[in-house]
Formats: structure tokens, C-alpha cells, sequence
């Protein structure tokens, strides 16, 4: 009896050792499709020739960031569901925010171009996102 109930638990323990070992964290991995569900991001740029800004969000960190990238005198501006970030400054210069969204809301996440904080928008681009 003593010897069954041996062999019955190493039949068990040796497979959850050997998953454990092979991720090397002491943890189960779960599967990978998991992780890129719960991490969209979704990027869009203006839509002048040489874009000048660019806006991202990442669902799993609740970044929204928005960056101007050219030096075209013009500062990059987004809004994600009516929260505003404004990238002033010249080529190279970001500005983020967290924004948390509930899972499953659609908002609309818009970048554009400006001359100045009060200036009028330009080369706007607009997407639709999922939370």
C-alpha cells in the first residue's frame, strides 16, 4: 500500500515540478494570448505629409501619450475621451497621462497639430479605440 501511494505522488508532483522548471519563475505560465488581450495599444500620428505628432494608449498601463515629432513649429495635442495632453516644446517631446478606461468602453482617442496652446487644430486624425 505504502509503495502505491508512492508512485501515485510522484506521478503527480514530477509533471508540476517539471512546468515549474521549465518557466524558470516558480510560477505556471498561463497561456500567451492571455497577456496580449489584457496589453492593446493603439498608436496614431497626424496626418500632415511629414507627420508631425503622434498619440498612443496602452490598455495595461492606462498611458496615454502624445508626442511631437518634427520640428515644424507646431506642438502636438491629444485628447482621449475628453482628457487632454499637450506635447509643447520641439521635435522629440512627449507628454503622457493615465487615463483609466471601464473595459469595454469605446472612445476616441484624436491627435492634431497646433500653433500655440490656443492656436487652431490641424492634420487631425481621429481612431476609435476599445477599452
Amino acid at each position: 500500500m505504502a509503495r502505491t501511494r508512492k508512485r501515485l505522488i510522484r506521478a503527480s508532483v514530477l509533471p508540476a515540478l517539471a512546468a515549474l522548471a521549465f518557466t524558470g519563475t516558480g510560477v505556471l505560465a498561463a497561456p500567451a494570448y492571455a497577456d496580449v488581450e489584457a496589453n492593446r495599444t493603439w498608436y496614431i500620428r497626424t496626418t500632415d505629409g511629414d507627420p508631425g505628432g503622434s498619440a498612443w494608449y496602452s490598455e495595461g498601463s492606462n498611458r496615454f501619450e502624445v508626442c511631437d515629432i518634427d520640428a515644424d513649429g507646431y506642438r502636438a495635442v491629444g485628447w482621449l475621451n475628453g482628457n487632454r495632453v499637450d506635447a509643447a516644446g520641439s521635435a522629440g517631446t512627449c507628454k503622457e497621462r493615465k487615463i483609466g478606461l471601464p473595459d469595454g468602453m469605446n472612445v476616441k482617442m484624436t491627435v492634431c497639430l497646433k500653433s500655440g496652446a490656443n492656436g487652431t487644430s490641424k492634420a487631425c486624425r481621429s481612431e476609435w479605440v476599445r477599452a
